[in-house]
Formats: structure tokens, C-alpha cells, sequence
């Protein structure tokens, strides 16, 4: 009943001058399930999916307008003080709102699933989440075939390693597997992915960002905090070839 999950324990990918390490994942993909097949709680009615797409589409628009903010910021063109306040100002409002959105369209999605919601529809979450993995099995499958190894699954994305030179076939097979599915996909290049399993990596982006999930998630609310400067250590022995022991001293 959960989305797809690769196996891979305890592995390392990266990017060199033969491979590129890509990221794919299919924006809002349940919610977009969800309103792709018109699936609504039979006790709401069809009222769910008019609430239900405004919801999603605005916490698309602030994602959206997040992205735009935070790369004004970084390519720092921008040389007024107090423009530079109301953009950080913007950001935050931005960011609240996207990370509200997110909790409202997927904890809808989890409500399918719980008998004290009053979205409660045990078919309905049966019908997302197939529907997710065999959509990514049919892209994964495509991928495979054209000799593209696909490294890790996880729900709503996959990470592949891409011949360089198969670039372009790379994308035509995103492009007609967009177009079959309906499906919007965001793209992140990273120079190196560090897994402890599926749900527990350090990935370092070609942009230098660091992007952290599960057992290495630092600063999150949905994750307890435990011995982040361990964390930190593994993070600044990937990104800068640190000895570990230096934070931990």
C-alpha cells in the first residue's frame, strides 16, 4: 500500500566525466494522481476534488514562486540592501506556504487510509499508490531498455546514471513518458549520492547544495535530532575530504 522502494543498502553513485547522476521527481505526484483519476471520497462527492485542486494548485504556485526568490538571492544580482530584506521577507512567506500546502495535499492523501477521517476510502489509497508505482515501473522499464540504469526508486521519483552521451535519448524517454502519463517532472543533477538504504542518503547537488533525508536529516521538524554533528562530519568528509574525527573533537 506504500509507493515504490528500491533496495539498495549501503551504496555510493557519482557523477564523473562518463556519467551524469540524475534526479527526477514527478511534481505533487499523488495529488496529481488524485486529480488525474478524478478519485474523491463517494460520502464528500466531487466538492473534494474543487477544494482539493485549489489547495494543490496554490502550493504549486508558492513552490514556484520559492524557487524563483531563492535563485535571485544566489546569483546575487540584486544589490539593494532593503530589495534583499523583502525578497529574504517573500521567501519565508513563500516557503510557509508551500510547506503548509505539501502537509495539507498529502495528509489529505493519508486520510484515504485512516477510519477516524472523514476522507476515509481504503480503495482510494489502494488506487494512488498502484497507480504511482506501476507509472515509475513503466518509465523505469523504458529507461532500462534503452541501457540506462536506474540506481534508486523511492515513491514519487528515481534517480538515474546516465551515459553522457545518452543524454538526448535520456530525455526523449522522460519527454514521451510525460506525455503518455500527464505527469510533471522536476530534475536535480547531483555529483555524488551517499545511501545508507532508499530512505536514509546524503546527496550532494552539482550546485554544491546538500540534500539530506532520513537517518541524515538535519534541522527538521519531522525528524528528532540525534548526534547531527556526526551528521555534519560524514556531510564535510563528502563535500570537502575532511578527516571525520575534526567536528566530532
Amino acid at each position: 500500500i506504500g509507493g515504490i522502494h528500491s533496495n539498495e543498502k549501503c551504496t555510493t553513485h557519482v557523477a564523473d566525466e562518463d556519467y551524469i547522476l540524475r534526479d527526477s521527481d514527478v511534481t505533487s505526484y499523488y495529488p496529481a494522481i488524485i486529480l488525474a483519476l478524478r478519485l474523491f471520497p463517494k460520502q464528500l462527492g466531487k466538492v473534494f476534488l474543487t477544494i482539493y485542486e485549489k489547495i494543490v494548485k496554490d502550493r504549486v504556485h508558492a513552490k514556484g514562486q520559492m524557487q524563483e526568490i531563492k535563485t535571485l538571492l544566489k546569483e546575487g544580482r540584486i544589490n539593494d540592501p532593503d530589495r534583499i530584506e523583502e525578497l529574504k521577507t517573500e521567501l519565508v512567506r513563500w516557503q510557509i506556504a508551500a510547506d503548509g500546502g505539501k502537509i495539507m495535499v498529502n495528509g489529505s492523501f493519508g486520510k484515504f487510509g485512516s477510519k477516524w477521517s472523514i476522507l476515509y476510502s481504503p480503495p482510494l489509497l489502494i488506487q494512488t499508490t498502484l497507480t504511482g508505482q506501476l507509472s515509475l515501473l513503466m518509465l523505469i522499464e523504458a529507461l532500462e531498455d534503452i541501457g540506462v540504469q536506474v540506481v534508486s526508486a523511492n515513491t514519487d521519483g528515481i534517480i538515474a546514471k546516465i551515459p553522457r552521451w545518452m543524454e538526448d535519448q535520456y530525455k526523449e524517454v522522460l519527454d514521451w513518458w510525460q506525455k503518455t502519463t500527464g505527469f510533471n517532472m522536476e530534475f536535480t543533477d547531483y555529483s555524488g549520492v551517499y545511501s545508507r538504504d532508499v530512505n536514509s542518503y546524503i546527496a550532494v547537488g552539482t550546485n554544491g547544495e546538500v540534500k539530506t533525508k532520513g537517518a541524515y536529516s538535519m534541522g527538521a521538524m519531522s525528524n528528532n535530532p540525534q548526534t547531527e554533528i556526526c551528521i555534519e562530519a560524514a556531510i564535510n568528509h563528502i563535500t570537502g575530504k575532511k578527516p571525520i574525527i575534526g567536528p566530532i573533537k
